[in-house]
């Protein structure tokens, strides 16, 4: 395939997902002798203004789960009605909600970072979060909160659940943990305590499948994340060499990784050409990040980290992220200055593998949540080539087809 027919392939596969930045990097690319930067920069905008004047009409969807109840709710998100409500599935011989030794439901606060010139800054800090704003957004990754347009301004941030206590020993369900991705039709909803995830149709909330990773009871988190080509979800589960991968034929197959260390949490490059793996030594409680391929699933390289694994203690998971450039890593470890189990995020270059930054939090402030804003989409109707072609630009039909290398548009 060459280039041109290449960058057509990618256009439509953006021109599907509502993604106009992305659809006017590859006109840009491959017309960039017949469109000057400004009159991109006019189309962008008009079509941009078209686009946010359906949103307004048109919300997109926000996901809310209540933990108390075992009920996913699909919302409007700008007025938060429910426009369905469902219950998740409920393991048998579980402990009734008001026997729990510990609250599952917590405090919700949220810390505004910003990423940039490998460097890690706090921005801001939210005590309180309005009702809405503990929703999540179709078009997200699983953690981006409804924030009002204000306050989202910035490059990144992390949500932080403050849970009244943590639960020591293993229970046998909750909390529930949500994952979304915005190139998928499914959502996926976890059960720690159970350790099964339930693949759920996003837009009707039908219960497609349920998969048991891990036989119940409890205490870790389940991760969850979903390749780009739309096939595969791997899962990890705080085990010893335990990483489960499903795919498009919703079969389940365990992967065969080094059993030397227990794999906590994980994340996906953009390509979806490497998995990375925080691996814990149960010994020395130190977590390295293993960089795997995903056709052989072979440990490429390893990254070692600073610190030590809050999942070697209560915590449900270690914590780590991508930034959407695919360039850097987030992980939060434990470290033992200026207190003991003092939380550090660190700020890994991937290409390098070396720690550029970190950020030292106070112990109140510990997230158990790490999370991008995922780049904002918008209904497909809005496809930047037949704005272009009826903008009055000069661009023609015949023009296009060349340029790309179709015979149709």
């Amino acid at each position: 395939m060459n280039q041109a027919a290449k960058h057509w392939k990618q256009l439509k596969v953006f021109e599907q997902r509502g993604d106009l930045q992305k659809q006017a990097d590859f006109i840009s690319l491959v017309l960039s002798q017949h469109l000057s930067p400004q009159v991109l920069s006019e189309l962008m905008k008009m079509a941009h203004d078209r686009a946010m004047a359906d949103l307004s009409k048109n919300p997109p969807m926000m996901y809310r789960l209540i933990q108390d109840k075992h009920v996913l709710q699909l919302c409007n998100s700008l007025n938060g009605e429910i426009v369905k409500e469902v219950n998740l599935p409920r393991e048998v011989g579980m402990i009734p909600l008001e026997q729990l030794t510990w609250n599952p439901l917590g405090k919700q606060k949220m810390m505004v970072l910003s990423v940039e010139n490998q460097h890690l800054e706090i921005l801001k800090m939210l005590d309180e979060l309005e009702p809405l704003q503990s929703g999540l957004l179709l078009n997200s990754s699983y953690a981006y909160l409804n924030l009002n347009p204000q306050n989202s301004l910035t490059s990144w941030f992390t949500r932080s659940f403050m849970y009244h206590a943590m639960p020591l020993e293993p229970v046998r369900t909750l909390p529930y943990d949500l994952f979304l991705s915005a190139r998928h039709p499914f959502l996926v909803v976890a059960d720690r305590g159970a350790g099964k995830i339930h693949l759920i149709q996003r837009d009707n909330l039908r219960l497609i499948r349920s998969w048991p990773i891990l036989p119940p009871p409890n205490k870790k988190a389940l991760s969850v994340v979903f390749h780009p080509d739309g096939k595969r979800i791997f899962v990890s589960a705080g085990q010893p060499g335990l990483l489960t991968m499903i795919d498009r034929g919703m079969a389940q197959k365990k992967l065969s990784i080094p059993k030397t260390h227990i794999i906590s949490n994980l994340a996906l490059s953009n390509r979806g050409d490497l998995l990375y793996l925080m691996a814990v030594h149960p010994d020395t409680r130190r977590p390295d990040i293993w960089v795997l391929d995903t056709q052989k699933f072979e440990v490429q390289t390893s990254i070692p980290l600073d610190g030590e694994a809050f999942s070697s203690g209560a915590d449900a998971r270690d914590l780590l992220e991508l930034t959407p450039d695919g360039k850097y890593a987030v992980v939060m470890v434990s470290r033992n200055q200026p207190a003991l189990f003092t939380p550090c995020l660190l700020l890994i270059e991937l290409a390098t593998g070396k720690i550029v930054d970190q950020k030292i939090l106070r112990t109140i402030d510990k997230p158990v949540n790490l999370a991008f804003p995922a780049r904002k989409l918008f209904s497909p109707r809005f496809r930047l080539l037949p704005i272009l072609l009826h903008s009055g630009f000069g661009i023609t039909e015949e023009l296009l087809k060349k340029s790309f290398e179709v015979s149709e548009l």
